[in-house]
């Protein structure tokens, strides 16, 4: 029997075609049902975030000083969703690492597009101010907020043996 390729007429009338077919659409599926989870879970992540940022202004930096503070939110925000990234993923739902880094790259868009456009338009917070987390010299952790928001999802699906 002659083997078949994507190419041959053959192939279309073939059970791998529809095998591959079928694979696709639920794969698409799939797709469809993640993204929304995905959402779902970053506007719980988004409330944790807000919560977390009344904590360390109201206790914990008069109680450690600005950068322990500053620091010590991060750390725990930073626990706080990877808990939420673990909780989560399997409901999330998805079918390959790939999709697991790309449901983390819309929490990471979604979180800078809030901090950024939210913070300068709707709180009036001057630019200056929005990036002044991001230097990591003067002792401000928060791009590890960002590492784990982006890879938080493959980590806990790894740990957790989805793939």
């Amino acid at each position: 029997m002659p083997r078949m390729s994507f190419g041959s007429a053959g192939f279309l009338f073939s059970t791998h075609f529809y095998l591959l077919l079928l694979y696709i659409v639920g794969a698409a599926d799939a797709m469809a049902a993640m993204i929304p989870r995905a959402l779902l879970i970053w506007l719980g992540i988004l409330l944790l975030a807000n919560i977390n940022g009344a904590v360390r202004e109201l206790w914990l930096i008069p109680a450690l000083g600005p950068t322990p503070g500053r620091a010590l939110s991060t750390i725990l925000l930073s626990g706080l969703v990877f808990l939420v990234s673990w909780l989560s993923i399997t409901w999330i739902a998805p079918l390959t690492p790939r999709d697991a880094l790309l449901v983390g790259s819309v929490w990471l868009v979604l979180t800078l597009g809030f901090e950024f456009l939210v913070g300068h338009y709707v709180f009036h917070k001057p630019w200056a101010e929005l990036t002044e987390d991001y230097h990591v010299l003067r002792g401000r952790i928060w791009p590890l907020v960002l590492l784990v928001v982006l890879f938080g999802p493959l980590w806990t699906g790894r740990l957790r043996r989805l793939w």
